[in-house]
């Protein structure tokens, strides 16, 4: 489903900074769903830095052929002091210091709840349309591309609007046919060859009805604009803008459309739905156009060489004639033109749309010539059914060349594999793996894709690419390597596309043997790696959750028995938050602290403050910070807010898990513990501290005696971990290669509780052929079983405190659920012995039950 985002900057501009931003969120039918406000600060440097870079730009193309009105192009001239022998390492140059400009403005503290909300709302395999409202002239000039954003989004695309706008007053109009009908105007053409962008629209006169006007007067352009219904309005020629657009028509005529203004607005009224000016500095055209309430216009930000123009016409109809929604076709044609930057520096910087908000975004379907309803069929046969009137309606225009049959074909490709990523609940393709399968596309090497994309060629290869092909074959059930990937991903969409071609027909992943030394499930011990199969994903948490962490200064605390998915989830978060652009420090109290320290508050604040330099590449300066007369807490908080916090761009994520290691550390606890608390509440005074996020999970109830204002167990978002459900089950059986009946599922349910370890352990053994079913619940509460090596330490504890083995026993025994001592009561749940509803206490599992009914015969003392 497309989303649409409109941020409107108001009244704003980069000398005053724009007081107030407001991001509208919603879909092509429900544009009002969501609103968020900010602001952006005053960024004068950014002008200044564009209006260099716009004469450097100039300077360069001054050697060229381009598409500007020879007399604007006459009278442009370059300040005395400026360097006119540019070479491309200026102009490149001066677009990475532009980019980083616009992107540490887009990144400011005031800016950034809007970055945040959005990413947390937009999925990246989402088509969207992101609008720009704004009337500021320089504003609509920036290179909105280079916002990092969209990098991440790689189907979303900008475009510019006015702040006013309105539906357009459409005449009833009865003479229509099925077929697309441009109108073509081809303007004075000295010093440019524009007889490419002619034979490109030729291509389509058999299916869509082009009407070609070679160098026409005023009077004949205004007729063709009354007397025919026209859907797409093209011009290729010089013009340029200056407050207004201006078009040279003929070797003697240069109009402004405010000359053509009853026409345009009588064409649009009947239908016209896209203007396309293939032609230089069109800004002030799209303006025009925008007053007149056009749906969409497509135009050239600056002057453009006569090369690039053609390249970017050739490649929109390409992509748009085969059924892609404009937002789509701009986006895949303008970053096509990358390939031309070595010759053309900023060629991918010149496409731009111009939209009417409350107009929808064109695209072909079978209902009707535009809509904005997007269909999936095969875009390279042409085929007519009759519409309600009995008029024959051509679907699709036909391929406009077979030299974009690769690209197309790609494209397909990686839509179905992100289809059913989706379908089977994983990530889709981000920008980075579609890059990287672009390159595998065009038989480069890696380290020839790594330079292109300013990856270092190590890293390129030993994680962007392994991780891709790990990915890819998890999906299709065979290994894939650079080698195969084209191979086997072609096969695979191929055999997904035949109408025979079930769910249940996909290769499993366990039984390939080109795969299984890699994907055979390892025995369940511990975390559930990143992009393991065997994940099950309980989505009402990872959704709040991951909506929770973009609140500044946000604290998240989980809790849940051992061996419940804790660090599991908590991996992920961490995931999710590198991938938004968060900085993020892990920390296992249980794993990676010794105990003499975790006994010391001044060493372990140390270690803490020391760990999280380290993870962030900071230089450690705990030196500089540590003086005992103020002592170690106010130490540890002045080196994150002072050192750590300030030296990072964007959120931190301190991820500390097992902190119930530090509960054994009463003294500690009781000073650590507060000074957590003491963060979340800076963070509601202090801007410095909301850029730190806290996740807390422990597996133990908490017994430090501490106060309500001092205890960070009280405040933030709490989050329990469930038990599996029956459905839940089910998925990991068959993810296990099981192939279960509901009765199977509920004996296990039954017998583990849901429990998320016991059902990992259980479905590995059955998996294995190593016990049935029947025999493992036979024998479930003996020492033979498998589940001995996770029951056994609980009694252990048990052994040790009477009064909690008598309690387990008195649970266990009774045929009803049982009142306990609160206390007694919440320590046998923070060990996930039992569970408790209403303060009554009942049997977590039947294997607890059965087994401690067995050993639970302590009388307490």
């Amino acid at each position: 489903m497309s989303r649409l985002v409109v941020l409107s900057l108001g009244q704003g501009n980069l000398h005053e900074g724009c007081a107030t931003v407001t991001a509208q969120l919603g879909e092509a039918d429900n544009p009002y769903q969501m609103k968020f406000t900010a602001s952006l600060p005053a960024a004068p440097k950014i002008y200044e830095l564009y209006q260099t870079w716009q004469s450097v730009y100039y300077a360069f193309y001054q050697r060229l052929s381009w598409r500007l009105d020879n007399e604007v192009d006459d009278n442009f001239e370059i300040a005395e002091d400026c360097i006119t022998n540019i070479s491309e390492a200026d102009i490149h140059g001066l677009c990475k210091l532009l980019s980083k400009k616009i992107n540490t403005w887009l990144n400011s503290t005031k800016f950034r709840k809007i970055d945040q909300q959005l990413r947390t709302q937009l999925k990246p395999s989402e088509e969207i349309r992101f609008i720009i409202e704004t009337n500021d002239h320089l504003l609509r000039r920036l290179p909105w591309h280079l916002w990092k954003f969209f990098d991440d989004y790689p189907y979303a695309e900008v475009a510019l609007s006015a702040p006013e706008y309105q539906n357009t007053n459409k005449l009833l109009v009865n003479n229509r046919t099925g077929k697309v009908r441009i109108l073509a105007i081809f303007g004075n053409s000295q010093g440019i060859d524009i007889s490419q962008d002619k034979t490109l629209l030729d291509k389509l006169s058999t299916q869509a009805e082009v009407r070609f006007l070679i160098e026409p007067n005023l009077g004949h352009l205004n007729d063709q604009l009354w007397q025919q219904n026209w859907d797409i309005l093209f011009f290729a020629g010089h013009s340029f803008s200056q407050e207004k657009g201006f078009l040279q028509i003929n070797k003697t005529d240069t109009i402004t459309l405010e000359q053509l203004r009853y026409g345009l607005r009588q064409a649009i009224s009947r239908g016209l739905k896209l203007a396309i000016f293939n032609s230089c500095d069109g800004l002030g055209l799209a303006q025009e156009l925008q007053d007149l309430q056009i749906p969409q216009v497509i135009v050239m930000r600056e002057p453009v060489p006569d090369v690039v123009a053609q390249e970017f016409l050739k490649y929109f109809l390409a992509e748009f004639s085969t059924g892609k929604s404009l937002y789509n076709a701009v986006r895949s044609a303008r970053e096509r033109l990358q390939g031309l930057e070595v010759e053309y520096p900023c060629a991918t910087w010149l496409p731009m749309i111009f939209q009417n908000p409350a107009e929808p975004s064109m695209i072909l379907s079978q209902q009707n010539v535009w809509t904005k309803r997007k269909q999936k069929t095969d875009f390279s046969m042409l085929a007519s059914t009759p519409n309600a009137r009995g008029v024959q309606t051509n679907i699709r225009l036909p391929v406009v060349t077979s030299v974009f049959s690769k690209t197309t074909a790609l494209d397909s490709l990686i839509e179905m594999l992100n289809g059913k990523f989706l379908e089977y609940q994983n990530r889709p393709l981000n920008h980075t793996e579609i890059f990287v399968l672009r390159g595998i596309w065009q038989s480069q090497t890696y380290n020839q894709i790594a330079q292109q994309g300013g990856y270092s060629p190590n890293y390129f290869t030993k994680n962007v690419a392994r991780k891709l092909c790990q990915k890819l074959s998890e999906l299709i059930g065979n290994r894939v390597t650079k080698k195969n990937c084209r191979t086997l991903l072609e096969s695979y969409v191929t055999t997904q596309a035949s109408p025979k071609t079930t769910l249940e027909q996909r290769p499993s992943v366990r039984n390939s043997p080109n795969f299984q030394q890699e994907m055979s499930p390892r025995f369940p011990s511990g975390l559930v790696p990143l992009g393991s199969p065997y994940y099950i994903e309980q989505p009402e948490i990872t959704t709040q959750v991951y909506k929770e962490i973009i609140n500044p200064g946000a604290l998240i605390r989980m809790k849940a028995p051992q061996e419940m998915g804790k660090t599991s989830l908590l991996i992920r978060i961490v995931e999710y938050a590198k991938q938004i652009g968060y900085h993020t420090v892990s920390l296992n109290l249980q794993e990676q602290v010794d105990q003499t320290i975790l006994s010391d508050l001044n060493r372990f604040l140390r270690w803490l403050c020391a760990n999280i330099s380290c993870q962030l590449e900071l230089e450690p300066r705990l030196d500089e910070f540590w003086d005992e007369d103020i002592g170690s807490k106010v130490s540890c908080s002045l080196y994150l807010r002072n050192y750590v916090l300030e030296q990072i761009d964007s959120p931190l994520v301190l991820a500390l898990d097992e902190v119930n290691q530090i509960f054994e550390h009463p003294q500690v606890a009781q000073e650590f513990l507060p000074l957590l608390r003491s963060w979340y509440e800076d963070a509601k005074r202090q801007p410095i501290w909301q850029k730190l996020r806290l996740i807390v999970a422990h597996s133990t109830e908490v017994y430090v005696p501490l106060q309500l204002n001092q205890s960070p167990f009280n405040v933030g978002l709490p989050i329990e971990l469930n038990y599996f459900s029956l459905e839940q089950v089910q998925e990991l059986a068959q993810r296990f290669g099981l192939n279960w009946t509901d009765d199977e599922a509920r004996l296990v349910t039954d017998i583990v509780g849901g429990h998320p370890s016991l059902v990992h352990l259980t479905l590995y053994h059955l998996s294995r052929g190593e016990v049935a079913l029947g025999q493992l619940l036979q024998t479930a509460a003996t020492p033979t079983s498998i589940y001995y090596r996770h029951i056994q330490p609980y009694w252990a504890t048990l052994k040790v405190q009477p009064e909690l083995a008598f309690a387990v026993s008195t649970v266990m025994s009774a045929s009803k659920p049982v009142k306990l001592e609160p206390v007694l009561a919440h320590k046998l749940k923070s060990m996930g012995l039992i569970k408790l509803d209403d303060n009554l206490a009942t049997p977590s599992c039947r294997l607890y039950q059965e087994y401690f009914q067995l050993k639970c015969d302590i009388n307490p003392s």
